[in-house]
């Protein structure tokens, strides 16, 4: 079974491939269009950002703007509950079940329910992150990328394209203030140079 970040990364390269379409938004394919030297492709050569940093903001924006930033149960219902069979949504999202369990339980929002309002259901099952999740009543999303690879630029890019979209589009529900706090003196002039 493929991760959830290989399935989203497959999406986004389609998209990148086919011209980042964005009906009701088209600056944003400009803006990232406008990192590349030369033709999209699966590799681009960059202008400005790294690898990583380009792949995240493009995600950023796919997640964003494309899936309308769903709920992180809805994000992967999208891609695990295309079978009608609740365990490849079950082991994608964490959730520990048995075969009898998979059999009882009929489809994934049973599931979802079961862990949201049984306690006893999730504590038994250790798998209490989960119910954060899907208790929670926005979509929320952990963007990891490992030590080295520009974490800071990377803020200062989405935060930049933000206002850029947010002063295209005042209408739309882009970031129009940015409140950022860094740990260390570091941070703080990397994001400087962003200005």
């Amino acid at each position: 079974m493929q991760h959830l970040y290989e399935k989203l990364r497959d999406d986004t390269l389609k998209w990148r491939k086919d011209g980042y379409p964005c009906q009701d938004y088209p600056l944003i394919g400009e803006v990232l269009r406008h990192q590349f030297e030369g033709e999209a492709g699966d590799r681009v050569q960059l202008k400005y950002l790294r690898e990583p940093q380009f792949q995240s903001l493009e995600l950023y924006w796919y997640i964003r703007l494309v899936m309308e930033t769903p709920h992180i149960v809805d994000l992967y219902k999208h891609y695990y509950d295309t079978t009608g069979d609740i365990r490849d949504f079950c082991e994608a999202f964490g959730i520990p079940i048995t075969p009898n369990e998979a059999i009882l339980i009929q489809n994934v929002d049973a599931i979802i329910k079961l862990v949201k309002e049984k306690p006893e259901f999730f504590k038994q099952k250790r798998i209490d992150p989960v119910y954060e999740a899907i208790s929670l009543p926005y979509a929320s999303y952990i963007f990891a990328l490992a030590m080295g690879t520009g974490k800071t630029v990377l803020i200062g890019t989405i935060i930049a394209t933000e206002f850029a979209m947010a002063l295209r589009y005042p209408d739309g529900k882009f970031m129009k203030n940015a409140l950022v706090f860094a740990p260390g003196t570091t941070i703080i002039e990397s994001l400087r140079e962003i200005m």
